[in-house]
């Protein structure tokens, strides 16, 4: 993996799969949504109980296999950095 690459882990809930995805960024900690305190994971949520925000890869991974989105043509890392630091909170 590499700063800037679009990376994902195979999770579930309730039995449901979906996958998480987040922004590498280069330093072992990855910019993603999550919940915020106490809130639980939906389907289909509009309650604002969620957040972007910065945390260890490892906490990101939860002990799954990392995957990474290869996008052609893509933004060049640095932008997507930029990017994702701008979505913070």
């Amino acid at each position: 993996m590499a700063r800037g690459e679009h990376i994902f882990v195979r999770c579930s809930t309730a039995g449901i799969p979906f996958q998480h995805h987040g922004i590498d960024m280069g330093d072992e900690t990855v910019i993603h949504l999550a919940p915020t305190q106490g809130a639980r994971v939906a389907i289909h949520d509009e309650s604002g109980a969620f957040v972007v925000r910065r945390e260890p890869l490892e906490i990101f991974r939860r002990g799954q296999a990392i995957s990474v989105v290869k996008h052609a043509g893509g933004l060049p890392a640095d932008q997507v950095v930029v990017n994702a630091e701008k979505l913070l909170g």
